[in-house]
């Protein structure tokens, strides 16, 4: 009902990624955490405790997984361990924030409730970089379609709502993700030249896990940062390095020459790529950005 509000009051906010992500966590939650938290029934208070709230972050993590993938290109591999930490840090800051919500105004002792509640807060920010800093926190390389997408929430959603026996609901999701895995894997192992034509000319040369970015300007601005984070994030690149080509430049690779003339990136492909000789003259155009992908396997 809420969601229905905000959409007709701003119709604009169903193409917003945090309401998409909001709307599909909640409706994960309201969902499948009931249906989750049955398959385990712990006696104990603690162990419930915290089995219901790790039921609470594998339904919003359900719906809003596809959407990670397609939007971010990463998957958070300790969303359950950050979710307990949180559950716990969370309700202690929350209790302790009504406290100093009724006792700020009292003298001496409002002051003295903002220290606990302060504590919590940072606590809670520390343990989540803690979290981050793990390695192999964030899994990269991840890169779908808009329509693997939506067949990823079917698959999700029929694990839940179908009364065919478990294993041949597990099909379907099973197979997406094995697909997934396979694209991920030859991505990060592909080798390809990837040319970007713009206000700023970027040409990346792409080799296993490595990269190099060639620029012709110094400055990196703000498009050509996220230009380059988002392509670490889909090609899961564990070295991305950038050089810059001064006028009349050279630079010689086995399977390519660039050379930088007249503010132009100009890349030529050899003949042992069994390929015909290419030229790309990759210049500086107020039309939007344009690029292109060459193999160099």
């Amino acid at each position: 009902m809420c969601s229905l509000l905000i959409v007709i009051v701003d119709p604009n906010c169903v193409i917003d990624i945090g309401f998409q992500l909001s709307f599909l966590a909640v409706l994960g939650i309201s969902n499948f955490q009931k249906r989750m938290e049955n398959w385990i029934t712990p006696k104990n208070k603690i162990l419930k405790f915290l089995w219901s709230n790790t039921c609470v972050a594998m339904a919003a993590q359900s719906l809003t997984l596809p959407l990670t993938l397609y939007y971010f290109h990463t998957f958070p591999n300790y969303f359950l361990l950050a979710n307990i930490g949180v559950a716990v840090i969370s309700v202690a800051a929350m209790y302790l924030g009504f406290a100093y919500l009724f006792l700020c105004s009292v003298p001496y002792l409002g002051a003295i409730c903002a220290i606990p509640f302060q504590f919590s807060l940072k606590a809670l920010n520390r343990f989540l970089e803690i979290i981050a800093s793990i390695p192999g926190a964030i899994a990269e390389g991840y890169e779908i379609s808009i329509s693997f997408c939506i067949l990823l929430l079917l698959s999700i959603t029929l694990l839940f709502y179908t009364r065919i026996q478990w294993l041949i609901r597990c099909i379907p999701l099973t197979a997406l993700v094995v697909i997934i895995t396979m694209h991920r894997n030859q991505r990060q192992h592909e080798n390809h030249l990837y040319l970007i034509e713009g206000k700023t000319p970027l040409l990346v040369i792409k080799q296993g896990t490595t990269a190099t970015v060639i620029v012709v300007k110094k400055q990196f601005n703000s498009p050509m940062n996220q230009i380059c984070s988002n392509y670490r994030k889909i090609y899961a690149l564990n070295r991305l390095d950038t050089l810059y080509l001064k006028e009349r430049d050279s630079l010689m690779l086995p399977k390519l020459t660039l050379l930088k003339q007249n503010g132009q990136l100009k890349v030529y492909l050899k003949k042992s790529m069994h390929l015909t000789t290419h030229i790309f003259e990759w210049r500086i155009t107020r039309r939007g950005w344009n690029a292109r992908k060459i193999m160099l396997n």
